[in-house]
């Protein structure tokens, strides 16, 4: 079956592959917490500084894979080590953003239709 685009060509006829986009924002407003965010989306146990609460998600067993991705600009410098890790990174966060509305994180959830196989994925 030829791909053309994002539509596929069976036939006479022709379906456009349909995805899902989700971009929520975390903002101290709502009470949301980016540490206890990133501890339940990585499965892991991540101790949040500024309330003293510990977010253990480790027993998650449905986590595929979990990365931190930093910009490359920066990606090599040594002094940027610590943001490689998940706690210090989003611990930071959390106290980077000092008002009652900040904005302490964005997720962007991408649900990408079937016909896009893993193995074309960068």
């Amino acid at each position: 079956m030829p791909v053309v685009g994002s539509r596929v060509l069976h036939g006479g006829w022709s379906a456009v592959a349909k995805y899902f986009l989700l971009v929520k924002v975390f903002s101290r407003a709502k009470g949301s917490r980016v540490t206890r965010a990133a501890a339940y989306r990585a499965g892991e146990r991540i101790h949040d500084d500024r309330t003293s609460e510990s977010y253990n998600y480790s027993d998650r067993k449905d986590i595929v894979h979990s990365e931190i991705i930093l910009p490359d600009g920066v990606a090599h410098s040594p002094d940027i080590e610590w943001a490689r890790n998940r706690a210090k990174l989003w611990n930071a966060a959390e106290k980077a953003g000092t008002r009652r509305n900040s904005r302490l994180g964005r997720e962007v959830l991408v649900i990408l239709p079937p016909e896009i196989a893993a193995a074309r994925l960068p």
